[in-house]
């Protein structure tokens, strides 16, 4: 009988869910750990502690960035006074027993990140350069060097293109990593009112009336370029030329907007794009969304797609976001190449304005129980099974 982990350590770099949907992910992956009956203590290199299941370890630094050795150092020192079962680790550290980056392959991060800046020029210095981005190169080279050196170490990707990520720039063998989907804790359905205030909302500030059967898309993001708005706002005018209806952007993310303002006025339709800001749960602009749409350069596996799954929202994303893997395509949503296919992003945003083709997509996301399928729950059961063969193979060799 394989042994069940009585005290699981995770570390991450920061605490904080208001920093991005990484922090919010590790703290209901914690919290669920814990619900699931496994005593779990979160580890952030620094902030400040808003539970006895959090503890930091570089508390000096408050909410800086913490560089990489001093968070390794200080790891060291904890774990000799508090020691754990297995050590679940979100960065690349030496002492780690489970490395899982929630923001995928940092090579490959790289490489997509090059690659969404719109101007040529600007792609070619990113790539040439990338090595000037001092933390990104330091995480990059330490993910490779830990891989390498230490053969215990199990990777539990987000996604199977994250795997394939980690095999195509470390020599690493495929046993070594294990896909473990992402999940997040499933949204409630919330009130009737907040739904509806919202898209009265964003109507009104599109200069159009609660009334007027628009077609509301939803965008949310904090890196605007990253995740493919810029080529949205592209693709936008061409589908609205063809469509019948109004067709209205939502962008919520607390990047700054300048850029995709200007895009917009270029593009003629700055009126019909509205930016909301950060909001601390999109669960109302979801349901008062018709779509989620998401053209993202890169991502391990998208939050936002999973939280319009679980509530069975029509979904648009590229190939290149890890929550695609979740979508029979044209049955749950659309999925193309990449963002900078433009006339394919415009087809299927065109696509999603007709009410038949929504519905459709919606009944097939409840018929196959994909809100099941993107839950927390399902995804810890996955870890606690890793977890208990790692501990197995770990008794065998002491």
């Amino acid at each position: 009988m394989e042994p069940t982990p009585t005290k699981i350590a995770i570390l991450t770099e920061r605490a904080n869910i208001a920093l991005g949907g990484a922090e919010r992910s590790v703290r209901e992956l914690t919290d669920e750990l814990n619900r699931q009956g496994i005593q779990t203590v979160l580890l952030t290199a620094a902030g400040t502690s808003d539970s006895s299941r959090i503890h930091v370890l570089c508390p000096s630094r408050k909410a800086k960035r913490t560089p990489l050795p001093l968070i390794e150092t200080a790891l060291q020192e904890h774990l000799k006074t508090n020691p754990c079962d297995l050590l679940h680790s979100t960065l690349p550290v030496s002492v780690a027993d489970i490395y899982q980056p929630r923001g995928g392959s940092w090579r490959q991060a790289a490489i997509q990140n090059a690659q969404s800046y719109p101007d040529p020029f600007r792609r070619f210095f990113k790539r040439r350069f990338h090595f000037l981005n001092r933390r990104r190169t330091q995480y990059l080279l330490a993910e490779a060097k830990v891989l390498t050196a230490n053969p215990n170490l199990t990777v539990a990707a987000l996604s199977n293109s994250v795997k394939q990520h980690f095999l195509r720039h470390i020599p690493i063998s495929p046993d070594r990593i294990v896909v473990i989907p992402n999940g997040i804790r499933l949204p409630e359905p919330p009130p009737t009112q907040s739904v509806t205030d919202f898209r009265s909302r964003i109507l009104r500030s599109a200069g159009l009336t609660p009334a007027d059967p628009a077609v509301l898309f939803l965008f949310a993001a904090n890196n605007f370029r990253l995740k493919g708005l810029f080529d949205l706002i592209h693709a936008l005018p061409l589908a609205a030329r063809k469509s019948h209806l109004p067709l209205v952007l939502a962008v919520v993310g607390k990047d700054n907007p300048r850029q995709a303002r200007n895009l917009a006025w270029l593009a003629g339709i700055e009126q019909k794009i509205v930016f909301c800001g950060p909001l601390p749960d999109i669960s109302a602009a979801l349901a008062a969304a018709d779509a989620a749409v998401l053209p993202t350069w890169y991502d391990p596996s998208s939050r936002f797609i999973l939280e319009a799954l679980a509530m069975a929202k029509p979904v648009l994303t590229t190939s290149l976001n890890g929550a695609a893997e979740f979508i029979r395509r044209n049955r749950h949503g659309i999925v193309i190449a990449h963002p900078r296919c433009r006339q394919a992003l415009a087809d299927g945003l065109l696509a999603l304005t007709h009410p038949q083709t929504r519905t459709a997509f919606s009944q097939a996301i409840l018929e196959d129980n994909l809100r099941s399928e993107v839950s927390i729950t399902r995804h810890v059961r996955q870890l606690i099974s890793l977890y208990k063969q790692i501990l197995t193979r770990k008794n065998k060799t002491q």
